[in-house]
C-alpha cells in the first residue's frame, strides 16, 4: 500500500525505504478497543507513558498518562512519538500529551505508523517516529449512526453524514462517550475515600471541501472537544476543552507540480484538582488547583516534482507557535486554605524547512536521501510566585535559541519478488514542552518538579530490515534496530519519604545517554491461497498475524547521578507479542481473537519500583443484518460484539506515591 507518511507526499512508490506499520481501514472497523490509544496497542513498539487506557486514566495520572512513544525510546509525560491527523500535529502544544478520545474511532480511514527517528520530514517531537491518523473521505451522500453499550455502564454514540453537491463536499459528525468507569486503586490498598474513576466525552467535527477543478482542491474543517473525569475521589476531577481549526488546499498543474498547504490553530484549557491521602484512605487533603490555557498556530507548505523520471523531489517548510502557561493554587498542609498562587508561563516558536530525493533507477531499488534544518526558540519564560502572605516574587528565564539538523538515508532493494532488504540511518529531536520546563503536578503523594533548565534530547541511530515472501501465503518480516539517545529527559528521584520509603518528589532532568536497541518479528499466514474454502458456498477466510518486539533501553551515561548507569530507561517493556486470528464467510459473519502480551517494565529512573508483565484477550464478533424491505432508507446495518481484556485481567499501570493502581 501507499504510505504517504513515510514521504509526506501523495507521489510514493508501493513500498518504502522505512519500517512502516498499516492499521487498515478493516482493522478499524473490527477493533475491539473503544478508543485509538487501546487499538494501537497491536501495534509492536506502541507503548503510553502509562499503561492505562485514555477511557479513564488512574487517579492524578492527568494527561501525562497518555504520552506516547514507539520501539523503545522511553515514553515520557510528553510523547516522544509525533501524533498528526491528515499531517496536522495533534500532540498538545503545551504538554506534548495526546487527547486520544478527541480522533474517534468512528472518523478513522487508517492509520500509519513509521517506526524510527522521523525528524527529517516533520521535525520536533518525532524523535522515536511518526503515527499519521487519516481520516475517512466522504464519497457519496450517507447518514451513519452508531449506538453501543457496554459493562460498567459504558455507552458511546455517534452520528455523521455526508452530503456531496457538484464539487462541493459536506461531512458532519458528533460523537458521545460515558462510562462509569471503574476503581483503579488495587483491592487491599483501597479505603472509603476510594471511588470509580468516570468520564464522559464530547466531540462536534465538520469538514467541508471545494474542488472546482483544473486541480485545485481546498477545505476548511473545525472540532470542538470536551471531557470530564472524576479522577477515583471526592476532591479530584479534571476537565478539558479543546477547540480546533484547519484550512488549506492543493494544486496539481497536471505538469508534474504539486502543492499542498494548510494553516491551523488550536485552543485548549486543562483543569485539574489534585490531593493526597492518608495511608488508611480515610482522609483526603486537597494539595493544588490547576488550570492549564493553552494556544498554538502553525501551518505548511509542500511541494512535489518528479525529475528525470528517476527522481522524485519533496521540499517544504512548517511553524508552530505556542503560548501557555499554569496557574496554580497550593493549599496549606491542613489542605483548608489557598497559601499560595503560582502562575508559570512561557512561549516558544518552531521553524523548519526540509528536501528530500526519492530516487529510483530501476523497479528493484529506491534510495531515499532526506535532510531538515530547524530553529527552535524558548522565550518569556517566567514563574509568578504570589504567597498568601509575604511579598511577591518573579522569576525570568534567559530567552535561548537552538537549532538541529535531522538527515536520514534510506535503502530498498528487491533481489527477487519474494524478497525485500530494507536499510536506515537517521538523527532526529525532540525539544522539552512548556510542561517539562514549568509545570508542577503529582501522583498520589508524589510530586513531580519541573525544571526550566532542560535541554533538547537528539536521537541518532539505524536500523535493518527483510521482508520474505518465499513461502506461498507467508510473509514474514524482521527488523533490527540500534539508537542513542542524548539527553534524554526523566524522572528522577529528588525526595524520598523516611518513613515509608517510598519516592517523594521525582524532578525532570537530562540524563546524558540512553542506548535503545532490539529487533522486531512480523508474520502473517492468509490460509486462503490453499483454496480450502472451495468446499462451501459461504466463501470463509482465514489468516493469522503474529509480532513480536524486544526492546532494551538502558542508560549508558548520567552526570547528574552516576548510579543510574547500566540501569534501564523507566516505563519501557522489555518484550510485547500480539497474536490476531480472524475468520469470515457469509453466513456467520467475522471473528477477530487478539492476544497480547506486555512484558515487565521499571517504573522508575533508579529501578526500584518493577511492574510485572501481562497477558490480555481481546474478541471481536461481528456480522450484517438483513436489508428489510420495509426501510428502503437503510441501505446497510452491522451488529458488533466486542470483549477487551475478556478474562478481566488486572495488571499495574502504576506504584506512584506508594499505592498500586
Amino acid at each position: 500500500p501507499v504510505v504517504v507518511t513515510a514521504t509526506r507526499t501523495n507521489i510514493t512508490p508501493d513500498n518504502s525505504t522505512s519500517d512502516v506499520t498499516l492499521f487498515t481501514h478493516e482493522d478499524v472497523k473490527q477493533t475491539p478497543a473503544l478508543m485509538v490509544d487501546d487499538a494501537l496497542r497491536q501495534v509492536p513498539g506502541f507503548n503510553t507513558f502509562r499503561r492505562s487506557s485514555s477511557m479513564v486514566t488512574a487517579p492524578a495520572d492527568d494527561p501525562e498518562a497518555q504520552g506516547v512513544t514507539l520501539r523503545g525510546v522511553g515514553p515520557g509525560g510528553a510523547s516522544r512519538a509525533l501524533v498528526l491527523l491528515d499531517g496536522v500535529p495533534v500532540n498538545d502544544a503545551f504538554g506534548g500529551w495526546i487527547y486520544w478520545d478527541e480522533i474517534p474511532l468512528t472518523s478513522i480511514d487508517r492509520v500509519e505508523v513509521v517506526e524510527g527517528g522521523g525528524s527529517d520530514l516533520w521535525g520536533n517531537q518525532a524523535v522515536g517516529g511518526v503515527i499519521n491518523v487519516i481520516s475517512k473521505q466522504p464519497k457519496s451522500n450517507n447518514l451513519q449512526t452508531q449506538a453501543s453499550y457496554g459493562n460498567r455502564n459504558t455507552t458511546q454514540d455517534a452520528l455523521s453524514g455526508d452530503y456531496l453537491w457538484g464539487p462541493i463536499k459536506l461531512s458532519l459528525e458528533g460523537n458521545v462517550f460515558n462510562s462509569d468507569g471503574w476503581n483503579i486503586v488495587k483491592s487491599g490498598f483501597r479505603g472509603p475515600l476510594d471511588g470509580s474513576a468516570s468520564s464522559i466525552h464530547e466531540l462536534f467535527n465538520e469538514r467541508a471541501e471545494y474542488s472546482p477543478g483544473n486541480g485545485i482542491s481546498t477545505f476548511l474543517r473545525g472540532s470542538f472537544y470536551n471531557e470530564n473525569r472524576d479522577l477515583g475521589t471526592p476532591f479530584r476531577s479534571a476537565s478539558a476543552s479543546r477547540g480546533f481549526i484547519d484550512g488549506g488546499g492543493s494544486y496539481d498543474d497536471n505538469a508534474g507540480d504539486v502543492f499542498n498547504t494548510s494553516v491551523y490553530a488550536h485552543l485548549s484549557t486543562y483543569d485539574q484538582k489534585f490531593s493526597s491521602v492518608n495511608p488508611a484512605r480515610t482522609i483526603e487533603t486537597p494539595t493544588q488547583i490547576q488550570k492549564v490555557p493553552s494556544t498554538d498556530v502553525g501551518g505548511f507548505l509542500t511541494w512535489t516534482r518528479t525529475f528525470f523520471e528517476h527522481h522524485t523531489i519533496a521540499a517544504g517548510g512548517d511553524f508552530r507557535l505556542i503560548d501557555g502557561e499554569s496557574d496554580d493554587s497550593f493549599f496549606n498542609i491542613a489542605g483548608t486554605a489557598i497559601d499560595d498562587r503560582r502562575k508559570s508561563s512561557g512561549k516558544q516558536q518552531f521553524y523548519g524547512a526540509y528536501i528530500e530525493d526519492l530516487f529510483r533507477p530501476i523497479e528493484q531499488l529506491e534510495i531515499d536521501l532526506s535532510v531538515r534544518g530547524d530553529v527552535f526558540t524558548n522565550f518569556d519564560g517566567k514563574i509568578v510566585d504570589t504567597p498568601s502572605s509575604g511579598p511577591a516574587s518573579t522569576q525570568t528565564f534567559t530567552d535561548r535559541v537552538r537549532t538541529a539538523t535531522s538527515p536520514r538515508l534510506g535503502i530498498r532493494y528487491d533481489p527477487w519478488k519474494w524478497l525485500t532488504l530494507r536499510a536506515g540511518l537517521y538523527e532526529a529531536y525532540r525539544a522539552p514542552t512548556l510542561a517539562e520546563l514549568y509545570r508542577q503536578s503529582s501522583v498520589e503523594n508524589l510530586v513531580l518538579i519541573p525544571n526550566p533548565r532542560l535541554s533538547p534530547e537528539y536521537l541518532q541511530g539505524g536500523e535493518i530490515g527483510a521482508v520474505l515472501r518465499a513461502v506461498p501465503g507467508l510473509t514474514l518480516g524482521w527488523t533490527g534496530y540500534w539508537d542513542y539517545l542524548h539527553n534524554p529527559i526523566n524522572n528522577v528521584v529528588t525526595a524520598v519519604n523516611p518513613i515509608t520509603g517510598n519516592d517523594a518528589a521525582r524532578t525532570r532532568e537530562n540524563l546524558g545517554r540512553a542506548r535503545i536497541r532490539g529487533y522486531q518479528i512480523d508474520a502473517e499466514y492468509d490460509f486462503n491461497w490453499l483454496n480450502w474454502y472451495q468446499w462451501s458456498q459461504y466463501h470463509p477466510k482465514l489468516s493469522l498475524t503474529a509480532n513480536y518486539l524486544r526492546s532494551e533501553a538502558t542508560l549508558t551515561s548520567s552526570p547528574p547521578d552516576p548510579t543510574l548507569v547500566g540501569r534501564r530507561l523507566a516505563l519501557v517493556p522489555w518484550d510485547t507479542f500480539s497474536l490476531g486470528l480472524r475468520y469470515s464467510d457469509s453466513l456467520l459473519g467475522e471473528a477477530w481473537i487478539q492476544e497480547q502480551y506486555q512484558g515487565k517494565q521499571w517504573e522508575d529512573s533508579d529501578n526500584h519500583d518493577l511492574q510485572p508483565s501481562y497477558w490480555a484477550t481481546n474478541l471481536t464478533l461481528s456480522r450484517s443484518l438483513p436489508h428489510f424491505s420495509n426501510a428502503s432508507w437503510l441501505d446497510a446495518s452491522t451488529a458488533y460484539l466486542k470483549i477487551q481484556n475478556m478474562f478481566n485481567k488486572q495488571y499495574i499501570i502504576d506504584l506512584g506515591g506508594g499505592i498500586p493502581k
